[in-house]
């Protein structure tokens, strides 16, 4: 229930915001009149929208926020969804027309789902289908232009919308509609941006320009509130940014626990123009390179020379602080434009990460070579090989190390060589892999589907998707328990590292060393420092 002069809404993001308010809204494109050319066609025009986003949705998944944008390229994967398409393109329904009937109607199933976390999927489904219908006609709408800081009211925002809002000109969020659990009030959060969803009445009330205070600690919506409370909101609000103000300000200091352990807080980059902003936020060091954009920006592979510089300059840039290359991380459901593999019926168990590498060595080795390289320039690169399940593998990767640097005249290079922790099979296995590796990271997101048994793109499943499930944890200070016995560090760099709410823990658990998302550092050394 709202004090007398506000509305209620569900916080989703804390932080209290002043400013005039600016409505947004988004139309999806119309479906064009136009005749039908044959269903062979039609379909062909479908595959490849669907294909461009797929590889705009590809390219995203490695950003900051990329679990998000790589759960849509799942949604868009559905097998169902084609054969739903090819059945409406028989009966002579034109591409545009097509697509929308089908993703409604996937949209309304969404929307009548018993659980509330598959409900708040249904804006993920509109995201989709929005993004195919713009490149199908070409329509991408009237943009919202903002030159003054405003509380931006919508029914709804969509992922792809909060990701693309600028920082500096939206202070809040607040929505008719929306989820607490909703990717877009993921994002909201991720960015610092106080959000409230579902506060009824806000767009009949609310008119453009109109003074607004919105308190996402409480979840109110003020209009015009007495001058003591508006008194008390503007203290609130002082406060908030003080604290934001302090831990940005301290984002360089170490995060020391209140014991007295020092724990290493790195970033998770996805290219060079992550650095910046990861050394900006205090980052020491990188705990996750994903070298993926290099592969999937182009049709063509990137040669050893290509990847050798990327490499060389990210780890000088970061000076002497540790940089964690992860080897190659694609497979049947992350596929390469440049290296076409053939489609598996159930990818998250097929050829992924390591076994794709170590299957195709040509591939693998232009990328070892070019690490190699690299650090022997800038020894404070290491490697870390994504979803290892057996000595085995290690052991091969290993020996593709020391052929390749045979090869290129370098011996005994000292390269440290980690894997990530990610399939059951690594947390049982993880006494012997211990003695192969120099460090263990877990990811969480792979480590919390394989545990669970359970897909992260399918939301009929979600409850199921979360690294607080009792087997998830026992999974993490299993392998924190044998790294710390072997005397090898263990980190974390899923999406449970830059979450404030596990940190304590976590550090109970024996993590050493925490990788997240650049702009989530400064309040996770901060909350270290507290524990």
């Amino acid at each position: 229930m709202a004090p007398e002069g506000a509305l209620a809404g569900i916080s989703v993001s804390d932080g209290v915001a002043i400013a005039p308010a600016a409505i947004f809204s988004v139309a999806m494109p119309a479906v064009p009149m136009r005749e039908f050319v044959g269903a062979s066609a039609e379909m062909l025009t479908l595959k490849n929208a669907i294909a461009q986003v797929q590889q705009d949705l590809t390219s995203e998944a490695v950003g900051p926020h990329g679990a998000i944008f790589e759960a849509h390229g799942l949604m868009l994967a559905d097998p169902e969804i084609i054969s739903a398409l090819e059945q409406m393109v028989a009966k002579n329904v034109t591409s545009e027309r097509a697509w929308l009937t089908v993703m409604e109607a996937l949209a309304a199933q969404y929307a009548a789902a018993e659980s509330q976390y598959m409900r708040e999927r249904e804006a993920d489904i509109w995201d989709i289908t929005r993004r195919v219908m713009i490149v199908l006609t070409g329509d991408k709408g009237s943009a919202l232009t903002l030159t003054d800081p405003v509380v931006l009211f919508a029914r709804d925002l969509m992922p792809s919308d909060v990701a693309s809002l600028d920082k500096s000109k939206v202070v809040a969020i607040c929505l008719s509609e929306g989820g607490k659990t909703s990717h877009s009030a993921i994002l909201a959060r991720a960015m610092g941006i106080p959000a409230l969803v579902k506060t009824k009445g806000c767009l009949e009330q609310v008119h453009a320009g109109d003074t607004v205070i919105l308190d996402g600690f409480a979840g109110h919506l003020w209009f015009a509130p007495p001058t003591d409370i508006e008194q008390a909101l503007e203290l609130k609000r002082q406060q908030w940014r003080d604290d934001i103000e302090n831990s940005a300000a301290n984002a360089q200091a170490p995060a020391i626990t209140k014991a007295g352990s020092a724990i290493s807080v790195l970033a998770n980059i996805g290219g060079p123009n992550d650095v910046e902003q990861a050394l900006a936020c205090g980052a020491e060091g990188v705990g996750l390179f994903r070298t993926e954009f290099l592969f999937q920006q182009s049709d063509v592979l990137p040669s050893e020379e290509e990847q050798y510089q990327v490499y060389r300059d990210i780890a000088a840039a970061f000076g002497d602080k540790p940089v964690t290359i992860r080897s190659l991380d694609v497979g049947g459901d992350k596929p390469l434009t440049a290296y076409p593999m053939p489609e598996e019926d159930n990818p998250f168990l097929g050829q992924r990460g390591v076994r794709l590498c170590l299957a195709h060595p040509e591939l693998f080795a232009t990328q070892l070579r070019a690490i190699l390289r690299a650090h022997a320039e800038q020894p404070n690169i290491q490697l870390m090989i994504p979803m290892i399940a057996t000595v085995d593998e290690v052991q091969q990767v290993k020996a593709l190390l020391v052929q390749q640097s045979a090869q290129l005249g370098l011996n005994d290079t000292g390269l440290a060589v980690g894997i990530m922790i990610e399939v059951p099979a690594a947390v049982f296995n993880a006494e012997a892999l211990a003695k192969e590796v120099d460090f263990f990271s877990i990811g969480t997101n792979d480590l919390t589907q394989y545990v669970m048994a359970a897909d992260r793109g399918n939301s009929a499943i979600a409850e199921l998707v979360d690294y607080f499930q009792p087997a998830v944890i026992s999974a993490i200070a299993h392998t924190c328990d044998v790294a710390n016995k072997a005397g090898i560090s263990v980190s974390m760099c899923g999406e449970m590292a830059g979450d404030t709410k596990a940190t304590e823990t976590l550090l109970s658990l024996g993590l050493s060393k925490f990788s997240a998302s650049a702009a989530l550092l400064p309040e996770l050394k901060a909350m270290i420092r507290r524990s």
